[in-house]
């Protein structure tokens, strides 16, 4: 395996409370776009429970549900300027998956990570994350998997894939990281006593290069999915928009 850290900037994951629920609902009553019903037609609410926050100003960021995907974009973007969605808290074991596709990097140093760490401001424990993105080498950008324990280095796997899982595993103290590409090998890093602490989880899109990335960096999240994690965070199959 080639190790090296696919991305610099890690996803910070803040300590913030929920807001209110409230139905996703279109004109006239009738359910919008990715809103759900329930029996006999009747708008039912969808659970707010992805929180949103951003990092910097320079960079022009989104995420939105749409056709049954959370669509997370970014440009004009320069080093810490992020888009991160995240949920809080996972308690315990935990076996938790966000499936992705229709990747498009920026340019050199964009990225696409989903992470887990630990609920102070700023982390006090290594931030865990797989991801995918764009990486400057001598022979030039190189699409990679990575999975890392930041700081510290990571499995990076090239890959021409733009669909694929990030997987995050916790039995007992130890923690395992994963970024399967739909083609090419997985990137996975295993630390065993990484902590029982409670967690945050989330995705952050961004770039970190110093220098700015005008073209936009994409991705649809189709899925996430949790087994374990003591119910605070749930799984979310994006058709309602489940965003704060």
């Amino acid at each position: 395996m080639h190790k090296a850290a696919l991305v610099v900037s890690a996803l910070v994951l803040f300590a913030f409370g929920c807001g209110a629920e409230k139905p996703k609902s279109g004109a006239g009553g009738a359910t919008g776009s990715g809103g759900a019903t329930g029996s006999g037609g009747a708008t039912v609410a969808c659970d707010k429970v992805w929180i949103q926050l951003t990092i910097g100003t320079l960079a022009t960021s989104s995420a939105t549900v749409t056709d049954g995907a959370l669509v997370l974009r970014s440009s004009n973007s320069q080093g810490n300027n992020l888009r991160n969605v995240l949920q809080r808290p996972i308690t315990g074991d935990f076996d938790a998956s966000f499936d992705f596709e229709s990747f498009v990097s920026g340019g050199t140093g964009a990225f696409v990570q989903a992470a887990v760490t630990d609920l102070a401001l700023p982390p006090t424990n290594p931030i865990v994350t797989a991801g995918i993105g764009s990486v400057p080498t001598a022979a030039g950008d190189v699409t990679g998997a990575s999975a890392t324990f930041q700081p510290g280095a990571g499995d990076l796997q090239p890959t021409i894939a733009t669909a694929g899982t990030f997987r995050f595993q916790r039995v007992g103290a130890s923690v395992t990281a994963t970024a399967t590409p739909q083609s090419g090998n997985p990137a996975t890093m295993t630390r065993a006593d990484y902590g029982t602490f409670n967690l945050q989880i989330g995705l952050q899109i961004g770039n970190n290069q110093p220098t700015v990335i005008a073209s936009e960096t994409s991705i649809r999240v189709t899925a996430f999915n949790i087994q374990g994690g003591g119910g605070g965070v749930v799984s979310d199959s994006f058709d309602c928009n489940s965003l704060q």
